[in-house]
């Protein structure tokens, strides 16, 4: 079983290497990529404060060992914690995440995080939400003229 786990570990950081961004061509990546994704620990129930409270623990104990990404992640079928927008989008839940209400997104937080040293991601499941199925939103498929197109 060991053997299985370092094979593993072995890939992973290989992939996680190869991720990085990398100058010119042959060369290497000196660290693979590190960094931690709040959906690991919270699944998708984490607030911002505890979000932003983990970054800056990441910032102050793990930033010098070469861990310097802050990620969040929603899933698409996220059993009823997300919110979507007109258009079935995902959006930020604003009683999680209050920096977000007025349309702003992850624009506060990111702040905070990249005023910490990190970088911050967002991971989204590829595929419509199934709150936005069971909404029957409309699927925007872009703008004409300023005009919004839909099917």
């Amino acid at each position: 079983m060991t053997s299985v786990i370092l094979a593993w570990l072995s890939k992973t950081s290989l992939l996680m290497a190869m991720d990085n961004d990398l100058g010119s061509e042959g060369e290497h990546a000196s660290l693979p990529s590190r960094g931690w994704n709040s959906y690991d620990s919270f699944s998708g129930t984490i607030s911002e404060e505890e979000f932003l409270q983990s970054a800056e623990i990441i910032s102050k104990k793990l930033l010098l060992h070469g861990y310097e990404k802050k990620g969040s992640r929603h899933h698409a079928d996220s059993l009823g914690f997300d919110v979507i927008d007109e258009w079935g989008r995902m959006i930020p839940d604003p009683d999680r995440g209050p920096s977000s209400k007025g349309g702003k997104g992850f624009t506060e937080v990111s702040k905070k995080v990249h005023s910490l040293g990190l970088k911050f991601g967002i991971h989204v499941m590829n595929g419509i939400s199934t709150q936005a199925v069971h909404a029957n939103t409309a699927i925007l498929i872009g703008y004409n003229q300023g005009i919004k197109t839909t099917i």
